[in-house]
């Protein structure tokens, strides 16, 4: 019989060895590689933070116990071309992957490289999310019940499905959203600066919304109470009194809750019911 520190180092040294054969099967070229990582808390709830800097993500909640990562790589062929002294290039960019699993919570980290890459991530559908990308990806998620913060710089954001909180920014792309349930009393966010926001609630629910674009227009098929005007922030940081006056229009729907902020610069604004 194991004791259980025996079977925690070998788990420990099962998944070390498994993101080692992820990052040596990537830098030899080979396009996909999946990792199923178990949990230590079956059955309750986790949290998966992935952070990448070159490719897409997608994301996607499922009836299961553990965590299952696919990488999919675009490998190098061998060149044809012949170079120096009539050989050929046969190697290109290494993709470092690691993976760690400690109390329910999963952390992906890809290592910069030139060459993009894809992530498929299944996880238990109450799973909470952090996941970012930078360029050549978007970001997708569906079927999660829990938190999510999600930022891109050069990509869209879509998250369907979702029956939780959102957070949702993006500089270059659009922000899609559709809920089927919202959790309750919980503060939200959607912002883009070169893009459309487009985010689908329940009819039943109850909001302030707080609304600004700066290029573009705002559109909704709620019944909702407008008042316009200028939000005042007083603050004091490191000495220093400053005064933000923010321009913006607000907006109840079902006779308030909790705020939702829509920032956009260079787009329009949709607030849509199912």
């Amino acid at each position: 019989m194991l004791k259980a520190t025996d079977m925690k180092l070998i788990k420990i040294v099962a998944l070390v060895i498994i993101t080692y054969l992820v990052a040596i099967g990537l830098a030899q070229g080979q396009n996909q590689q999946q990792v199923a990582v178990p949990l230590s808390d079956p059955g309750e709830p986790g949290f998966l933070n992935v952070e990448m800097v070159r490719g897409s993500i997608k994301i996607e909640g499922y009836d299961g116990q553990e965590v299952v990562i696919r990488i999919d790589s675009k490998g190098k062929k061998l060149s044809k071309n012949k170079g120096k002294d009539g050989m050929r290039k046969i190697s290109g960019p290494s993709y470092g992957v690691e993976v760690s699993e400690k109390d329910n919570n999963i952390d992906v980290g890809v290592s910069p490289s030139n060459q993009a890459s894809h992530l498929e991530i299944m996880v238990p559908a109450s799973f909470s999310v952090n996941a970012s990308t930078v360029n050549e990806g978007n970001i997708e998620v569906r079927g999660l019940t829990g938190e999510l913060e999600i930022s891109n710089v050069n990509g869209s954001i879509r998250l369907e499905e979702i029956r939780g909180s959102a957070v949702a920014s993006t500089v270059n792309g659009d922000v899609v959203v559709r809920f089927r349930e919202v959790a309750p009393d919980t503060p939200m966010a959607f912002s883009s600066l070169n893009g459309d926001i487009d985010v689908t609630f329940p009819a039943s629910i109850k909001v302030d919304a707080q609304m600004k674009t700066l290029n573009g227009d705002i559109f909704t098929d709620f019944e909702m109470d407008i008042s316009s005007g200028s939000n005042v922030d007083k603050r004091r940081e490191n000495g220093v009194y400053k005064v933000t006056v923010d321009k913006s229009i607000s907006g109840t729907i079902n006779g308030g809750g909790p705020k939702v902020i829509f920032k956009n610069h260079n787009g329009n604004i949709y607030i849509r019911k199912i």
